[in-house]
């Protein structure tokens, strides 16, 4: 079974009682370039090792019930004497000792037990367990059956080099799938192929994509835009999109800019706006990490499509909830909309500014 893939419901009782298992008459011998299927002893005593041989015929099967598809197509054994575990010369022995005096080879089952009847699917299948857990114990055992000596052939197939369609027909599957399943790749050869594999030099693309691959000028777009810490305005404008197309009933922004989202209806509006007195002032950059708590200020210039009235119009007075080197929540003082406070929104903690007066406060008007 180890070299001719056959399954082991080719080989036993069938629970139909049809006959599906190898036959005497599944068995033909090749000697002096003559096929015969009634040899002698005197023939078979003959065969000559690495020339003559055994064919065998499968039976009908579980994949090809009329026999239509793999029966035409015999297993080559050829004679070796000399290998202890060849399989022509073990059928050699078998014709010698039981094959030549069958007088019906078409019902006669090549592997019969002492009554002459057909082994039974759990007859053999517990008798390779025990041989296994014999030699290797039983939780090795326990992961071979019949069916492993078919996945064995098919890997041993591909380590020497056959392509998959002729693994394909000598194992007697019909569809790739099933080989794809068995047919396994061995460690060595994995690791070569990687090894290989990492020095190759790969080229191939489809004509769709040949704008995007050459000179990588998308990619490097994308780098360039999703690497790069974003203003303010594009972030609002971002998340502001995200909540529309997560959320049908989340209020619409103006399609140009962006601003502080005003808060959702289920947040308390303030009462009242808090009376601007605003001096002369101006806007500088900070220079460190805010403190929570912190009263700045972000520059108009971020939000340039809505009114400021505070600080002169150059931005809007914020107070710093949290801050990080790179990021700042902040809730607007004095900014609303329709009565409503802006909502706490993130910025660049680099887009903060120092609100400075120009004249000392004692010099200035009321």
């Amino acid at each position: 079974m180890m070299v001719t893939a056959f399954r082991l419901g080719e080989i036993v009782r069938h629970q139909s009682g049809e006959i599906m298992f190898l036959t005497f008459e599944s068995l033909t011998w090749v000697i002096g370039g003559v096929a015969i299927s009634h040899p002698t002893a005197a023939q078979l005593a003959a065969m000559r090792p690495g020339i003559d041989g055994a064919r065998l015929a499968p039976p009908r099967s579980k994949p090809d019930q009329t026999g239509e598809i793999h029966c035409p197509f015999g297993v080559v054994l050829t004679f070796h004497p000399d290998d202890p575990i060849n399989a022509a010369t073990a059928l050699r022995d078998l014709e010698l000792r039981v094959g030549r005096f069958v007088t019906n080879r078409s019902t006669t089952p090549l592997f019969a037990d002492a009554a002459g009847e057909p082994y039974t699917h759990h007859f053999l299948h517990s008798m390779l367990r025990a041989a296994l857990a014999h030699l290797y114990g039983t939780a090795v055992a326990s992961l071979y059956s019949f069916h492993s000596f078919r996945s064995g052939l098919a890997s041993a197939l591909h380590a020497a080099g056959v392509d998959d369609g002729m693994i394909q027909l000598i194992c007697r599957w019909m569809c790739p799938e099933s080989l794809h399943v068995y047919r396994r790749m061995g460690v060595a050869e994995h690791e070569s192929l990687i090894r290989k594999a990492s020095g190759c030099h790969v080229d191939c693309t489809q004509s769709v994509n040949v704008p995007t691959v050459v000179g990588d000028q998308h990619m490097a777009a994308l780098t360039s835009e999703f690497s790069q810490l974003k203003a303010a305005a594009e972030i609002q404008a971002y998340e502001q999109a995200l909540r529309v197309a997560t959320d049908p009933f989340s209020p619409r922004d103006p399609p140009r800019g962006a601003r502080p989202a005003a808060l959702s209806p289920t947040r308390a509006a303030s009462p009242e706006v808090p009376e601007l007195v605003d001096h002369p002032v101006t806007l500088e950059p900070i220079q460190e990490t805010p403190m929570p708590g912190a009263e700045l200020a972000v520059g108009r210039h971020m939000w340039p499509d809505y009114p400021c009235d505070e600080l002169n119009g150059l931005g809007w007075k914020v107070l710093v909830l949290s801050a990080t080197p790179a990021t700042a929540t902040i809730r607007f003082t004095h900014a609303r909309l329709r009565g409503r406070r802006y909502e706490d929104t993130q910025v660049q903690t680099s887009s903060l500014l120092l609100i400075k007066p120009l004249y000392p406060l004692d010099q200035q008007g009321p």
